[in-house]
């Protein structure tokens, strides 16, 4: 097998995830290419260059507090024979042609010296490795030098290729997997780009719902949506979902005014009917239990307003950490507003088995319950909107790629699903 048939980490194109330097430091540079990734359908895909397959190396720790993050290696295909095994040491940036003399000076265990792939506008990198290959001593101040040994695969300048001496602003074909969302009725593709300088999606063509796109360091000025937003799938979807919320909230809110109407118009009457007769009755002549439905109405109707705010281009940024903030708050709050009337129901049907007169909660009580309940579903959605807050990098200008989409989530996903879920049922 010659070096140009074997796995190589030097192919290796991910950025963002390297924890330290084999020094046991910071890296210097975190835009540096490294094989940290976490994996297909993640925002850290295994990516490698010359259309090589990553391949995670199984008996490679990471030292990563992130479960998920693993060590790969590129290969031509994804099955290679024998299994591979780790051969390089992390990245480090370009200081010297010399890179074999760095690697013998710096790491004599690893005195064999690659260039990581040169793109221009992100940092050159080199690795350390214990084995030779030929691709590894290139000496290439420049990604044409690079490209031509790699047979030109990463496309021709005529396409703002990565031949160019000067950073392209964009990149097709590379940091994107297929570079390519397919969108059917339900089912939304996000574009999404894995690198953290060309981060910024650009529609290349559309053919129907399919749309090919590239990776740009600028934010395209015709559109700041990772959607595909003019296909068909895409506004069918959507405006259903528009129409869905829209009736939904109108109901909601028929049905807060409406028994919300009746409840005042019985509590008048009823303090009327005591005036007159000179005396004050203990149980209302109204059910408080209609109060409950215009409890259990309010979190539906703020979470269908909100569906309706967010259907415009300026929101079609994909994950929203305000949507499971109040996703959190309206389903703690249905969830422990449930339990709380099934209790007072069960009391209802208890004191009538024994036959004993039973007097419905007052609108003081349920009020209570329901303000109690609000405190503590508004503290679980601002705990989960910070703990979405804190795993994000960047200011929202710049965004840096989070690392994982639900914040430790072995821990924190459990834990919720008890504080929302089980322990309401369980009550």
């Amino acid at each position: 097998m010659s070096d140009y048939d074997k796995c190589d980490e030097s192919k290796c194109l991910s950025t963002g995830l390297m924890p330290v330097s084999d020094s046991g430091e910071s890296s210097t540079d975190a835009l540096l290419f490294n094989c940290y990734g976490q994996g297909p359908g993640t925002m850290f895909p295994f990516l490698c260059a010359d259309g090589y397959t990553g391949v995670t190396i199984s008996d490679e720790t990471t030292n990563d507090k992130d479960p998920d993050v693993v060590y790969y290696t590129c290969c031509p295909n994804d099955q290679p024979d024998p299994p591979p095994v780790r051969e390089c040491l992390n990245p480090q940036p370009v200081e010297s042609d010399d890179i074999n003399g760095e690697c013998q000076t710096n790491s004599p265990s690893h005195p064999f010296g690659r260039f990581m792939t040169d793109i221009p506008g992100l940092p050159q990198g080199y690795m350390c490795c214990d084995v030779p290959l030929a691709l590894g001593f290139i000496s290439s101040s420049s990604l044409g030098n690079v490209t031509s040994a790699y047979d030109g695969d990463f496309g021709d300048s005529s396409l703002g290729g990565y031949g160019f001496s000067e950073p392209a602003n964009c990149y097709p074909q590379l940091f994107c997997g297929s570079c390519t969302v397919k969108n059917t009725f339900g089912n939304v593709q996000m574009m999404n780009c894995y690198n953290d300088v060309y981060q910024y999606p650009q529609i290349t063509m559309i053919v129907g719902n399919m749309a090919t796109y590239e990776c740009c360091q600028e934010q395209p000025s015709n559109s700041t949506s990772p959607f595909v937003i003019s296909s068909t799938a895409y506004q069918a979807t959507i405006w259903t979902q528009f129409a869905l919320a829209l009736v939904a909230s109108c109901m909601s809110l028929l049905l807060i005014v409406a028994v919300g109407r009746s409840l005042c118009l019985a509590r008048t009457n009823n303090k009327s009917q005591s005036v007159s007769r000179g005396r004050r009755t203990t149980a209302p002549n109204y059910s408080s239990y209609n109060l409950y439905l215009i409890f259990l109405a309010i979190p539906d109707l703020m979470y269908n307003l909100f569906m309706l705010g967010i259907v415009s281009e300026s929101f079609d940024n994909g994950w929203l950490p305000h949507n499971d903030a109040l996703i959190t708050f309206c389903a703690t709050l249905n969830q422990y507003m449930s339990a709380v009337i099934a209790n007072e129901v069960l009391l209802l049907l208890q004191r009538t088995k024994q036959i004993q007169r039973y007097i419905p909660p007052s609108y003081k009580k349920a009020a209570i319950q329901f303000g109690v309940v609000s405190i503590y579903a508004t503290v679980l959605a601002v705990l989960w909107y910070m703990l979405l807050y804190y795993f994000r990098s960047g200011s929202s200008e710049s965004m840096i790629r989070s690392t994982v989409a639900i914040p430790l989530r072995r821990i924190s996903m459990p834990i919720f699903y008890v504080l929302v879920v089980v322990i309401p049922r369980c009550i």
